[in-house]
């Protein structure tokens, strides 16, 4: 569409013209809470990027008019996915003493949570879609890595690093 989209610490996603550099607009209108943290995801018309504040936004990708927001309690580092009407995202989950993860799936036109997975460990890489399973990543001696059902986000698999004798 000739715009390449560029997330940013200022808390904006910015629209710059491929050809000349200049910016076309900036979205949010008034900025994200936080840093925008993981590359925006395009599909079709839509938009789609988190900050690390847990705030969700599609924009409309030519003029990055707010569609949809939505507050999380994760902060969200990575790039979401976009699969058959489907927004996932991968974020880190804090607590008082611990930190751990969750893959989440959201509605790409309304926002609504569809499911949410927690996991052991916070997510920090984008999802991979791998044949009929969303894959994730995580800094976890237990799963390294783990396939989880897109639909239902049901776990499927998991791999773990094979443990070596000292």
């Amino acid at each position: 569409d000739g715009l390449l989209y560029v997330s940013s610490y200022d808390g904006y996603v910015h629209a710059l013209d491929i050809a000349s550099g200049e910016e076309q607009w900036k979205a949010p209108a008034d900025g994200a809470p936080d840093w925008v943290w993981g590359a925006p995801a395009l599909d079709g018309d839509t938009l789609y990027f988190g900050d690390i504040q847990g705030n969700l936004y599609a924009v409309d990708a030519q003029t990055g008019t707010q569609k949809w927001t939505k507050a999380t309690e994760a902060a969200v580092q990575t790039s979401p996915v976009v699969l058959d009407g489907t927004l996932y995202v991968a974020s880190e989950v804090t607590g008082a003493e611990t930190s751990s993860g969750a893959l989440t799936a959201y509605d790409a036109a309304t926002g609504q949570q569809r499911w949410s997975m927690p996991t052991a460990a916070p997510l920090y890489a984008t999802p991979v879609v791998v044949g009929d399973a969303l894959v994730v990543g995580q800094q976890n001696t237990d799963a390294l890595l783990i396939g989880f059902d897109p639909a239902t986000g049901q776990e499927l698999w998991r791999y773990a690093l094979p443990q070596t004798a000292n």
